[in-house]
């Protein structure tokens, strides 16, 4: 009993010992730390991508719907295009004719590698629907379908950090203003 009250702390030896145990300890967890947060880093990079894609085809998409069919209004839709001129009807429009909208990819700053999904109403500047440092737009392509009824849209998004990661969604869009004749 009088060696447990003399004893006022820990040996040189436990303290070396104990210093080796959780060194080794901390060498078998770091890995798994950093896998984690490069796993944790893709997969935010994977969701800014799949953003940027959703939020683009929602804006289309509610643009198409409600446009002029090919053959009605100005001009009409392409079979296959990479860019997408559509006339919207709204209203305070009359005729056979609504504004245009124009989607295409543009080059910022001369430079291919920052291309960005743009969306111009009514000839008026073109604003990108998405962000060029979360997402790129590296292919936008257009099919109507046969008799008209129908565009589908294919966007495909890359991220600017990783260009081995990329994002393809598509989409078909019935026109809400299509009759067929």
């Amino acid at each position: 009993m009088n060696f447990l009250k003399r004893q006022q702390g820990i040996s040189l030896i436990e303290l070396i010992v104990g210093t080796a145990l959780m060194m080794i300890i901390l060498a078998a967890v770091s890995p798994l730390v950093s896998m984690l947060t490069k796993t944790g880093t893709k997969g935010m990079s994977t969701n800014d991508l799949m953003e940027e894609s959703r939020w683009a085809m929602s804006v289309m998409t509610q643009d198409i719907s409600g446009s002029v069919p090919p053959g009605e209004g100005v001009g009409g839709l392409p079979t296959y295009s990479p860019s997408l001129t559509l006339y919207r009807w709204d209203t305070g429009w009359s005729g056979n004719s609504g504004y245009p909208i124009v989607y295409s990819l543009v080059t910022t700053n001369n430079n291919p590698n920052t291309s960005q999904l743009c969306r111009s109403v009514n000839g008026g500047t073109a604003y990108p629907l998405t962000d060029s440092n979360r997402a790129i737009a590296t292919g936008l392509n257009f099919t109507t379908s046969p008799l008209g009824d129908n565009v589908t849209i294919s966007l495909t998004l890359t991220n600017p950090n990783s260009p081995y990661q990329s994002e393809t969604i598509s989409s078909t869009v019935f026109l809400l203003n299509f009759a067929a004749k």
